[in-house]
């Protein structure tokens, strides 16, 4: 064979394979392009989502939630029983349906209707579609199943719905009766004292104070700033001490100023410990008396978990014609 003539049949040949795999690669390409579509353009329906599917009777539909039921309607006219394709569409029952001979699908009552299963451990009933027991937003949806009309098999869906279930509250006990109650809120008392009788002293002599606190309310208080006030030209400090509800008295970190005769803790509970409802702190402090005066006073000042500021004070003479301190 000639040269030339072998030459030009391997061209044609080199053509042919060109055609062929072009002609595959073509339709690889149009089934690729069939299968996405097949898988994008198709209607993704849920079981209670029956609008917009294309039907021809209601039971090609997917079902809808009792007590509506899934209906093949025609569209462009009121009158569904047309010939042709149609959309399904989700109408409430008795409804007749025109593409099965006018046939009317009736209420579905409880013990026709298949069972969604009950609820689970710690939830509450509250029944199924169509036949709800309760209606509040706490219940939720659970189990379903299908259930088919007798008359034409028109699909619907029955739903189990259940609310988590609610602890019973207890009834608080009722209090131990008392012979005096307890107030229903926070408060305190403050109460200043000499403790010698006559509050009459000589230049020289040891004058006593005590201050008693008293939780009075219902709160326990954990910070309890203290201020005693006395005047430093007539009493010079000597000591102090302290206790709670009587116990064993301990010497207490009090910050003195003696220039000014100013006293001050910044919370007494640190040393003594919570003031509790009922509980009460007691203070003792000894001064020397300086000078003759008729009357001096002792102030003191205490302010429970910032509650608000109370006062008391105490008076004595000194070195002078006995005369009763009274009370103010």
């Amino acid at each position: 064979m000639h040269y030339s003539n072998i030459k030009t049949m391997r061209k044609e040949f080199d053509e042919k394979k060109v055609r062929l795999a072009l002609m595959v690669w073509g339709f690889m390409v149009i089934l690729i392009g069939l299968i996405i579509g097949i898988v994008t353009v198709g209607p993704q329906l849920t079981p209670l989502e029956a609008q917009g599917q294309i039907c021809t009777t209601g039971a090609d539909c997917p079902p809808c939630e009792y007590p509506q039921v899934a209906f093949c309607d025609h569209s462009g006219s009121s009158n569904p029983c047309r010939s042709g394709e149609g959309i399904c569409t989700c109408r409430g029952v008795p409804q007749s349906d025109p593409t099965c001979g006018g046939a009317v699908c009736i209420s579905i009552s409880p013990s026709e209707a298949c069972d969604p299963g009950g609820c689970p451990s710690g939830y509450t009933d509250c029944g199924i579609s169509g036949h709800r027991t309760d209606n509040s937003s706490e219940c939720q949806a659970f189990g379903s199943c299908t259930t088919r009309c007798a008359s034409c098999n028109n699909p619907t869906t029955f739903v189990r719905y259940c609310r988590p279930e609610v602890s019973p509250v207890e009834p608080s006990p009722s209090p131990s009766p008392s012979p005096s109650p307890s107030p229903s809120y926070p408060d305190y008392e403050i109460v200043k004292d000499v403790i010698d009788s006559d509050s009459f002293y000589e230049i020289g002599e040891t004058v006593n104070f005590s201050v008693t606190i008293r939780n009075t309310g219902d709160v326990t208080f954990e910070k309890v700033k203290f201020r005693d006030v006395y005047n430093p030209a007539r009493l010079d400090y000597l000591s102090s001490r302290g206790n709670k509800n009587g116990g064993t008295d301990v010497e207490l970190n009090f910050n003195i100023i003696e220039s000014t005769g100013i006293i001050t803790h910044s919370n007494l509970a640190v040393e003594l410990g919570n003031l509790n409802p009922g509980d009460y702190y007691r203070i003792f402090f000894s001064f020397r008396a300086l000078v003759s005066v008729p009357r001096t006073c002792n102030e003191a000042f205490v302010n429970p978990d910032d509650l608000g500021e109370k006062r008391d004070d105490a008076c004595v003479s000194i070195n002078t014609v006995f005369i009763p301190v009274p009370d103010l």
